[in-house]
Parts: structure tokens; C-alpha cells; sequence
């Protein structure tokens, strides 16, 4: 056998050689896409802004963030200094109440969690109550319920409601608080 055709036997084995290597390293400690889309945001954005309508094209909330981050697989935002506006259509008009927080999360469209100093206030004339505090609050968006296990402030234009585990319902108007009621009533 010449060296000229022992060196290019010799080339074919290495670049052969050189590939393999390439798909096994290629492929080892790689994430995959599921991976991906589990543990990395789809994108994250500064003085977020958004208005979401329901089917008909009624407005249903609007949201505004300091800083959002939004992860598709599970259609989740994480945020800060959230301002939203909830939009209660009623048969004698449209309710919007305010809700503002420190941080919260949102699953689109189903639930909203709220954390620290959570301010709830209607925007709309002759409300049932005019302010509503706590310092943790769920909102089933599906069955427009609001939960809040600890202290909550309740005020109205003439009465004051304090106590724990409120459980309220915003298309009855109806609330519950069980945990040590405490109500203040003005003439």
C-alpha cells in the first residue's frame, strides 16, 4: 500500500470518527424543548401594559406591571406593582374595581394571586363597599370569587368589617368572613 492511500484510509477513519463524536457531544446535557418552555420565560417586558376582552368584545380587565414575565406552557405571569382594573358587567352597567398589589401572579384567564398590601376600589358611583385590604388574595376569574385566609379591612359608606378567611363572591355581591368578625356600623 502507497502513504498516499494510507493517509487518505487514515482521513476517512478520523473525519469518521471526528462526526461521531460531534453527534454524541451534540446531544449530551442538551435540554430539551419541554425543558426549555418549563424553565425559561417566553419573554419578559418593563411597564407592561395589556387589555384582554371576553367573546362578545366586552372588556373584561386591563393590566399595567412595573415587570412581567410570561411563560407560555403554562399561560403564567409573574409580576410586579400590578394595577388592574376589573370590569364587572352587570345587567344595569359596567362595575370596574381597581386592584393594585406589591407582586401576583395570573394564570390566564382562570386565577389570580395577589401578594402584599393588596388595595381593592370600585370606580363606579354609589358602591356596596369603597375599600377592600388584605395582605394575600386569590380571584377565581372563572367563578368570580375572591378568597383571602388572613386579615382583611372592609369598608363601606358607613360601616367598617375586620376579621380572616374572607370568601366573596363579586356576581352576588355576597361575602363571608369566619375567622374573628368584627363589624363597626355608622348611623
Amino acid at each position: 500500500m502507497s502513504v498516499t492511500s494510507r493517509s487518505l484510509i487514515l482521513s476517512f477513519i478520523l473525519i469518521v470518527c471526528a462526526f461521531v463524536l460531534y453527534r454524541i457531544s451534540s446531544n449530551v446535557d442538551k435540554p430539551s424543548n419541554n425543558d426549555i418552555l418549563n424553565e425559561y420565560p417566553t419573554f419578559t417586558a418593563v411597564n407592561f401594559d395589556a387589555d384582554s376582552f371576553d367573546e362578545q368584545g366586552l372588556l373584561t380587565y386591563s393590566f399595567k406591571a412595573d415587570d412581567v414575565i410570561y411563560y407560555k406552557k403554562q399561560d403564567l405571569l409573574n409580576f410586579s406593582n400590578p394595577l388592574g382594573i376589573y370590569y364587572n358587567h352587570q345587567k344595569s352597567g359596567v362595575e370596574p374595581w381597581q386592584i393594585t398589589a406589591n407582586v401576583g401572579s395570573m394564570v390566564l384567564n382562570k386565577e389570580v394571586e395577589l401578594d402584599g398590601n393588596v388595595v381593592i376600589v370600585p370606580l363606579f358611583a354609589d358602591p356596596p363597599i369603597t375599600e377592600f385590604t388584605t395582605g394575600y388574595m386569590h380571584f377565581d376569574m372563572i367563578k368570580n370569587v375572591i378568597t383571602a385566609p388572613g386579615k382583611v379591612n372592609i369598608k363601606g359608606t358607613n360601616f367598617t368589617n375586620t376579621g380572616s378567611n374572607l370568601v366573596g363572591n363579586i356576581t352576588t355581591k355576597e361575602c363571608t368572613i369566619s375567622g374573628d368578625p368584627h363589624a363597626h356600623y355608622i348611623p
